[in-house]
């Protein structure tokens, strides 16, 4: 899979999360990580 494809999927866990559609241990093992990471940051906070 291609990064940028990745980096959708992050945002779009991120934003369900954050709008309390998601929780995280609803996202998938394999991103649960890189969404933690992306939580921290300002684009997050932005969104």
């Amino acid at each position: 899979m291609s990064k940028k494809k990745i980096k959708v999927y992050i945002r779009f866990y991120a934003s369900r999360i954050k709008y309390g559609l998601m929780t995280l241990d609803e996202v998938p093992e394999k991103y649960r990580e890189a969404v933690e990471e992306f939580m921290k940051t300002d684009e997050y906070l932005m969104m």
